[in-house]
């Protein structure tokens, strides 16, 4: 025990005396290169350009991002909260829930801050909450009640709708 606390208490002295001291004697040294001149490379007008069709734009990736994270997040909180009497398909239920809750909670966070805080998150948060229960609905009224499909069918929708949303409801 008296090995562990004085491994500890080493470590402690070096992560906090040592490193900091070194790490900030780092920012102060003068690159190697520093006295050459950055070369003029001649670039034809057409590469720097770029279309803003290809792709997704910031706010629809970050939406999913966020989206994936919350899903991720919400299945292990869901399928964590599980007791050790349920079954199988409990658990997947639960940890199903929560993914599409995790996404409907995290994918119009995720559009706002890719749209830099200029939209209407409140507008976004109802939106995606209303698509997330519309899906639990259509999962309930399905004989097999296939609750872990559901965040497969609303993400998307989701992240559609808060992106335009967000975009919309832009204000300078």
């Amino acid at each position: 025990m008296n090995g562990r606390r004085s491994f500890s208490a080493i470590l402690f002295v070096v992560g906090v005396c040592v490193i900091p001291s070194q790490v900030r004697a780092q920012a102060f040294v003068k690159p190697v290169f520093s006295r050459l001149e950055p070369a003029a490379a001649p670039l034809a007008r057409d590469t720097v350009k770029q279309s803003t069709e290809e792709g997704l734009d910031a706010v629809s990736s970050s939406g999913l991002f966020m989206g994936v994270l919350g899903a991720l997040g919400g299945a292990a909180i869901g399928g964590g909260q599980s007791s050790s009497s349920c079954t199988k398909s409990c658990r997947s239920h639960n940890a199903g829930s929560g993914a599409t809750i995790g996404a409907g909670v995290l994918i119009p966070l995720g559009a706002h801050i890719g749209n830099k805080g200029k939209g209407n998150l409140l507008l976004s948060s109802l939106g995606t909450t209303v698509v997330g229960l519309a899906g639990f609905g259509l999962a309930s009224v399905i004989p097999s009640r296939p609750i872990g499909a559901i965040v497969f069918l609303t993400a998307p929708l989701q992240v559609v709708l808060a992106s335009k949303v967000e975009k919309s409801t832009t204000h300078q």
